[in-house]
């Protein structure tokens, strides 16, 4: 089905815009309530950190190409078969259990540009209240509802199809000319259950304005705000496959095992360097529970926990006497049980995790950077973590 304008620009010449965006529910049940929202373990941030959300596990984004004015235009979806669909407006095609959604940002006289009476003051309220006064006739609308999300400005519509579907569209004012939002949309009756974990993908929308000048880029990561990973690379039988940063290298020193860096020199550095400022180095390896024991020569069964694991592996480097470990903790990585621990050593520091991955197979994580910079990697590692995929 061909693609036009996003949902803002619903009506053009009288006719509802397709291709529009829904969500339906996992649920069969036909009259489903409100529940509590899903986890937004998974989170998108664009290439200039500028935009950035969440959303759940297992869900699949599609970014798609860029266009003068917007900051994000994307489809996401339960699975890529959904996102592959050609289907019809708010929900109609879907079938139980499958989600949709299409999420936008842009500046608002972009998404704005077909309404000829909205002016820089019109509200969003304003706007959802044009697209209800000139709505075609077959699907019906309830009133706007001015209200708040995440300290935004919103407005949201109702929409329910002939077919049975519903849905509604959200906008959010973010500032700075820019407004955004979601449209979502259900086979009848399965919208309410959803509407928790929607409004709480909603709230994870964030955009920052440019800044007057733009400072020259490296190598640095701020703390909560990760790269979108553009970049991908297998182990060298293919077992194990890292997403990892624009930019970035990365390289592959055995079957189950990849490592990442910011430039050449950080990826060349070996455990026990000392590290300058800037640099680090995360490693991602995925393997049995009884490979990684072995590999690690660790006293241990082959059922060992996580936390038995990492606590084996803390001892062993200890002996050494050069290196130390804060003391193991749980923890939970890709939601999955997983164990962490701190260490420091002369002219470096780092974070390392052991992760459940899937039911037969363990993830060890470890990032080493200069003193005092390894926290500021964390969120970067994890999401590197929760990307990788053990084909095996």
């Amino acid at each position: 089905m061909q693609r036009k304008t996003w949902l803002l620009i619903l009506m053009v010449a009288g006719l509802l815009m397709v291709n529009s965006a829904w969500v339906s529910a996992q649920d069969t049940t036909p009259e489903a309530t409100a529940s509590a929202p899903l986890v937004l373990s998974r989170h998108y941030v664009s290439a200039n950190e500028r935009v950035a959300f969440s959303y759940p596990k297992g869900w699949v984004f599609d970014l798609r190409t860029a266009r003068d004015g917007y900051f994000l235009d994307g489809r996401l979806g339960s699975s890529q078969e959904v996102l592959d669909k050609d289907l019809g407006t708010f929900g109609d095609g879907l079938d139980s259990g499958e989600v949709y959604m299409e999420l936008v940002i842009a500046r608002f006289t972009t998404l704005t540009e077909n309404f000829p009476d909205v002016t820089a003051d019109t509200s969003v309220v304003e706007v959802l209240q044009m697209i209800f006064d000139n709505s075609p006739q077959d699907f019906t609308l309830s009133e706007v509802i001015p209200l708040e999300v995440g300290g935004k400005t919103a407005a949201r519509l109702d929409v329910h199809t002939k077919k049975g579907a519903g849905g509604f569209i959200l906008l959010m004012e973010f500032g700075n000319g820019v407004i955004g939002g979601l449209s979502v949309g259900a086979p009848g009756g399965e919208l309410p259950q959803w509407e928790p974990t929607i409004l709480a993908i909603a709230e994870s929308m964030t955009f920052v304005a440019a800044p007057e000048t733009t400072p020259e880029a490296t190598a640095e990561s701020t703390p909560g705000i990760v790269p979108e990973l553009t970049q991908t690379m297998k182990s060298e039988n293919s077992s194990v496959v890292v997403s990892y940063p624009e930019n970035w290298v990365a390289r592959s020193p055995n079957n189950n095992e990849v490592d990442i860096a910011p430039d050449q020199d950080s990826l060349d550095l070996s455990f026990g360097d000392q590290i300058s400022s800037g640099q680090v180095k995360i490693l991602i390896q995925i393997d049995t529970t009884k490979n990684l024991i072995s590999n690690m020569r660790l006293p241990l069964e082959d059922n060992a926990s996580v936390e038995k694991i990492l606590q084996a592996a803390v001892k062993a480097a200890s002996s050494a006497g050069s290196v130390e470990f804060t003391p193991v903790t749980s923890t939970v990585v890709d939601d999955e049980p997983a164990a962490f621990t701190q260490f420091s050593g002369p002219g470096f520091e780092g974070l390392a995790w052991v992760a459940e991955h899937d039911t037969f197979a363990r993830m060890l994580i470890q990032v080493v950077a200069a003193p005092g910079e390894a926290e500021q990697w964390k969120d970067l590692a994890l999401a590197v973590a929760e990307a990788a995929t053990y084909p095996g």
